[in-house]
C-alpha cells in the first residue's frame, strides 16, 4: 500500500471526514487480500472526535483492476523518495 493513500485516508478522518479507499491488506499467513474499506470518525456527545470505525467489503475485481496501475505509480513515486532520502 501506498504510504500516501494512508496520509490521505488519516487527513482527511482527523478533519471529521469519512473515507473509502482500496486497501491491500496482509493476511496473518503472509497472502495479500484486498478490501473496500469504509473508514469514519466515531464522535462523543459533544460532537469531538473520539474514536474511528472501519467497515470493510469485498470489492469489485474490474475496480481494483482500476486502482493497481494507481497505486504501482504511487509505490514507485514512494521508492525514488526513499532512496532519495536515504542517499542524503
Amino acid at each position: 500500500m501506498p504510504r500516501a493513500v494512508f496520509k490521505y485516508a488519516w487527513d482527511r478522518l482527523l478533519a471529521g471526514h469519512e473515507v473509502f479507499a482500496y486497501v491491500n491488506n496482509l493476511a496473518s499467513n503472509g497472502d495479500n487480500y484486498w478490501v473496500l474499506a469504509h473508514m469514519t470518525p466515531s464522535r462523543g456527545p459533544d460532537g469531538s472526535i473520539v474514536g474511528f470505525h472501519s467497515s470493510r467489503r469485498v470489492p469489485d475485481r474490474a475496480k481494483i483492476a482500476k486502482v493497481l496501475p494507481l497505486y504501482s505509480a504511487l509505490l514507485e513515486q514512494q521508492k525514488t523518495y526513499d532512496e532519495w532520502v536515504w542517499s542524503l
